[in-house]
């Protein structure tokens, strides 16, 4: 990552932020989720020998791309030559750049990209989107990944329902009412729509709007869909819930007792984390878990911190009540490290043979021998003891921090991150903003979201809170990072 890059002047900041911190943190935080993405896909930047910001500005994701021994040429391009030329002399080295014309034809060869990806870009593209993708297609090689952000029918909600009243999107969404007026679209079925909003550079800037399934059913005549996360760029969501091309994700309510499993009626499959529901971190009561249990559709249970219970032990899996059609998923990436990328399924033998075939290309052998030594050693269970304790301290300062401001956790004892609940949005928002100010990393629940900020057709409540990680921060800074936190707190008094 590259802090010590400089900043570029205001006018190149493309609306990202109002100050330099602002700034750097939203490239930071963009770059960090993009990679969570891939992640999730089953890739990372270790697989890239050559990577392609594709409408790059003044490099405000670039720099913060990871470096990596096998990543050879680190290219961004966009459309405005003095950001570029502003790039080249003060981020060249270690990356490359260039400037593109409004025509889809970039001056590189066939196959010559692992990885291109284009953030805040199709967003804006209103002629010729298909000619553009296959460009970049075609200068990707054979299996490489494509990462697009576009505005989709949940960007539409976040921003009427969340961002309405921020002064650096209302004139975007009174733009977006004022189209919905005179059109009507928004009440319609769509595949896409476009108007104009705002001026870039003197020219002026369309915002392109997609319905995903529509636009995934007729770009996968192109390239295979590998994911699609919802999410509204710059005002995230934040779900990390992939699907293959043409699948509906419909969103579960979740109350004191878990998600509401009787909303999945008529899905073929639902994702669950009953352990530890995140973010809210209640657990799913034993009358779901029945529930789940006697289901007819495959279920997905990701346990991903089930190791870490403070208060108690464990609950059992729901794989053991219905083996049948259950999918019991684990991790290492809390216990050891995320970069092993090592995990486990426990899979109905009906989809063995279909499991297994998507995941031939899996972890090295050598490191899938070298954690099964570890565990039946007992290495492993020394590990999760020591940083059970560990996290455990740390969840109890913070609880305690909170109660000397009045202010309480909510959700069970356990994981690596904590919810703090508030009464309104407005405070949610203000917490956001005082954070990046201090330079604290927290989420807001908004940011988990799928949809607005309306109650769900049974009445469950829209929460607002934060969602605090005390995993992250290293042994020596957390009592800072902690200080700072209560300070932003504090504030909202």
């Amino acid at each position: 990552m590259r802090d010590s890059l400089p900043i570029p002047p205001k006018d190149m900041w493309e609306g990202y932020g109002e100050t330099p911190d602002q700034y750097m943190a939203s490239g930071r935080d963009h770059m960090t989720r993009m990679l969570e993405i891939l992640s999730a896909a089953g890739t990372s930047p270790e697989a890239f020998e050559k990577v392609l910001d594709f409408g790059c500005a003044a490099g405000r994701m670039l720099r913060f791309y990871p470096e990596s021994p096998g990543t050879s040429e680190r290219w961004g391009m966009d459309l405005k030559a003095s950001t570029i030329s502003w790039c080249q002399q003060n981020m060249s080295p270690p990356f490359l750049f260039a400037t593109n014309t409004t025509a889809p034809q970039l001056p590189f060869e066939d196959n010559y990209f692992d990885f291109v990806y284009a953030g805040s870009v199709f967003t804006h593209i209103a002629d010729l989107p298909d000619a553009w993708f296959l460009e970049l297609r075609r200068i990707l090689r054979k299996n490489g990944y494509l990462y697009l952000t576009i505005h989709d029918r949940n960007s539409i909600e976040v921003l009427f329902s969340q961002f309405g009243d921020r002064n650096n999107a209302n004139w975007f969404v009174n733009m977006l009412r004022r189209f919905d007026a005179e059109t009507k679209v928004l009440s319609q079925d769509y595949g896409c729509f476009s108007f104009e909003g705002g001026r870039w550079g003197g020219f002026p800037v369309p915002q392109v709007f997609y319905d995903v399934e529509w636009l995934v059913r007729k770009w996968s005549s192109f390239a295979k869909v590998v994911s699609i996360t919802l999410e509204a760029y710059g005002h995230q969501t934040h779900r990390d819930i992939a699907a293959g091309p043409g699948l509906h994700l419909r969103p579960l309510p979740v109350d004191g007792m878990g998600a509401v499993v009787g909303r999945a009626a008529g899905a073929d499959a639902v994702l669950l984390t009953p352990a530890h529901q995140f973010p809210l971190g209640v657990t799913l009561h034993p009358r779901r878990r029945r529930e789940v249990a006697d289901w007819g559709g495959v279920v997905i249970e990701d346990d991903y911190d089930g190791e870490f219970r403070y208060d108690r032990q464990p609950v059992g899996a729901l794989q053991t009540l219905a083996p049948d059609h259950v999918i019991y998923a684990g991790t290492a990436s809390k216990s050891l490290a995320p970069s092993l990328r090592l995990g486990w399924l426990v899979v109905p033998p009906r989809l063995l043979d279909a499991v297994a075939a998507e995941l031939a290309a899996g972890p090295s052998v050598i490191d899938q021998l070298t954690l099964a030594e570890f565990i039946t050693s007992g290495g492993y269970d020394r590990q999760i003891r020591r940083a059970r304790l560990a996290y455990r301290r740390r969840r109890d300062r913070l609880a305690a921090a909170l109660r000397r401001q009045g202010l309480r956790v909510t959700g069970i004892a356990a994981g690596m991150h904590a919810v703090l609940e508030l009464p309104r949005t407005s405070l949610e928002h203000a917490a956001l903003s005082g954070a990046s100010e201090h330079g604290v990393a927290i989420d807001g629940l908004g940011h988990y979201r799928a949809g607005g900020t309306s109650p769900d057709d049974d009445g469950h409540r829209v929460r607002a809170g934060l969602v605090i990680g005390y995993g992250r921060p290293p042994e020596h800074a957390y009592t800072t990072a902690l200080a700072r936190l209560c300070a932003v707190l504090a504030d909202l008094r």
